[in-house]
């Protein structure tokens, strides 16, 4: 496995496994807290307008809806097992590397899969999605990290930019992939990610006070109809969505980048 990467700028990652809605949520969750409370042993389940969230041919999208939804934190509240009628996941800040969070997500997938009743019988959908913060050093610019165009100005006298963003889709071997590189974001993370989670989470970031990017990279594959889970490998597909983000990151930065953040 490889080693964490002090300065590696991945600040947030979700990976999710979408399903046919359960009937009782709270009875699910609290068999998957049974099974993995002595490692995610805050759980909460706040009720006000919390997160919806929905994976299809766009990506992992996180929007303000009324939904019954569970949480449940590590100890060092850095890592959380998301669940709701349809869905599990697992969300983190403290990133190592692939194979730790894919390993963590696809064990909460086995004792999802593993429960009386057999709930996740088929899959709808699975996604990885991927948000890194780009900040140069004292005295760099972020040409000297970003191979990839920036958004630029249309070159009207008198105006000078001050943000953007820049929107690529792109279709995959297994699925579609949003990429999305915001320069100088009023919020560090994408605003759809920023949610009562995060509250509930004591997650959060200062803005940085020199010019900065948000890469924000999103994979997933949808199933319609939905597939038997015995038909497929969620282990080797969660792999395949891994890839394309990590090579996209890759192009996406320099030689110099790759250098600073340690992973040359």
């Amino acid at each position: 496995m490889m080693e964490k990467v002090k300065n590696a700028p991945v600040k947030y990652v979700i990976g999710v496994v979408r399903f046919p809605p359960v009937a009782d949520l709270d009875k699910f969750a609290g068999a998957i807290q049974t099974a993995l409370g002595d490692e995610y042993p805050f759980g909460s389940s706040p009720r006000f307008t919390e997160l919806s969230i929905k994976v299809d041919e766009k990506g992992v999208e996180v929007t303000p809806q009324e939904v019954a939804l569970w949480q449940f934190l590590n100890a060092d509240r850095t890592c959380g097992i998301i669940v709701n009628q349809g869905l599990v996941g697992l969300h983190t800040t403290a990133y190592e590397n692939h194979e730790d969070f894919l390993g963590k997500l696809l064990r909460v997938a086995e004792v999802a899969r593993g429960l009386e009743g057999n709930p996740l019988r088929f899959v709808e959908a699975l996604a990885l999605r991927y948000v890194d913060l780009i900040v140069p050093n004292e005295g760099e610019t972020l040409s000297d990290y970003m191979q990839a165009k920036l958004p630029t100005d249309i070159g009207i006298d008198g105006l000078t930019m001050n943000d953007g963003v820049n929107v690529l889709g792109m279709k995959s071997s297994v699925g579609n992939i949003r990429l999305q590189v915001f320069l100088n974001p009023k919020t560090v993370l994408p605003t759809d990610l920023i949610s009562p989670l995060f509250v509930d989470s004591g997650w959060g970031w200062e803005l940085p006070e020199r010019e900065f990017v948000t890469i924000d990279t999103d994979h997933a594959t949808v199933y319609a109809p939905p597939i038997e889970v015995e038909k497929i490998d969620i282990r080797e597909h969660m792999f395949s969505l891994r890839k394309p983000i990590s090579d996209i990151f890759k192009k996406i930065a320099t030689q110099h980048a790759m250098k600073v953040w340690g992973l040359e």
